[in-house]
């Protein structure tokens, strides 16, 4: 069963080898490797080149810069395999991942397989997140998955993942977004009939203290991360009753994601575009009746409500 890898590449040098390493020495030999140079500044052309004159199963595009989701596409638009997995290139796997992971989807003919993620430093220390949940052994239909993926960001990030390719044959990651898994992964779990879950850490995820997109705060970050809520509720609103938890936590996603703004940006010179922000939240907060949840915001975040009152001059 052949699986497409797919691996944007961009100014990654020094975690790169370690990433492919990690690949080509998976216990399940039949990979189709792709790695994409996303318009790299330092040597991470050169050492994909390398590593694709050792094994035949690595082919190497070289692109202008697009972005991750971009990478991502030319990847999903070349891939030949059965099954698609993510793998970011500063991350690593452990060697029997999609062995494991592939085996499971067969016994249990899932369209999607899952597995635990482990976080560790540059050092190699493991590190814990605040409110980290990690993804837990079963078996899931689509609803289940969905439910599980507004509790968990494991259940909804690409790179711990096996994919039927089936599932990405009309789906594509939105480009020039920052959290581009965020505005696909519900997308994806939707078509899905079965889901398998393995709690083992297969995936190794690298916490870097700066370069990585995540360790940069932005005003684009905050905009597509609350557009990515956003599209999530709405997806979550169509569905109808039955997932109105889930669309609660988009709303509270939005609010999160707006304190944490709030935190690291400035707030006068963001004014424009936090304000707008804010005043569709809280209207959402307000009209579909979440009092408990507006209540909860409002007592946590007094002192924040009331520097966003006096700056804006909105009368809420």
């Amino acid at each position: 069963m052949l699986i497409s890898v797919i691996v944007p590449v961009y100014n990654v040098a020094p975690y790169l080898p370690k990433c492919i390493d990690s690949i080509l020495a998976q216990v399940h030999h039949d990979l189709e490797i792709i790695l994409i140079d996303d318009g790299s500044e330092d040597n991470s052309g050169t050492i994909c080149d390398e590593y694709a004159k050792k094994d035949q199963r690595i082919q190497v595009i070289h692109q202008a810069n697009g972005g991750q989701s971009s990478a991502r596409n030319v990847g999903l638009d070349i891939a030949t395999g059965d099954y698609i997995a993510f793998i970011d290139s500063d991350d690593f796997i452990m060697p029997n991942m999609f062995s494991a992971m592939l085996a499971a989807m067969e016994r249990e003919d899932a369209d999607l397989a899952i597995c635990g993620v482990q976080l560790v430093n540059e050092s190699g220390r493991e590190v814990v997140w605040k409110n980290e949940q990690q993804v837990k052994d079963g078996v899931m239909d689509s609803g289940q998955a969905l439910r599980a993926m507004t509790q968990s960001a494991w259940y909804r990030t690409p790179p711990n993942k096996l994919h039927k390719y089936s599932l990405w044959r009309d789906i594509r990651f939105p480009l020039g977004r920052i959290h581009e898994d965020e505005f696909s992964a519900h997308y994806i779990l939707d078509k899905c009939k079965k889901v398998v879950v393995l709690e083992d850490k297969f995936y190794i995820y690298l916490v870097r203290s700066k370069g990585s997109t995540i360790s940069v705060y932005s005003e684009k970050r905050l905009i597509d991360a609350w557009d990515a809520q956003y599209d999530r509720y709405l997806f979550f609103k169509r569905k109808g009753k039955g997932f109105w938890r889930c669309r609660r936590r988009a709303i509270e996603g939005m609010c999160l994601i707006l304190v944490g703004a709030f935190e690291k940006l400035d707030y006068v010179e963001h004014k424009k575009v936090i304000v707008p922000l804010y005043k569709k939240t809280l209207w959402l907060l307000a009209q579909y009746g979440h009092g408990y949840v507006l209540k909860l915001f409002l007592h946590r975040h007094k002192k924040f409500i009331k520097n966003f009152l006096t700056l804006s001059r909105l009368d809420l």
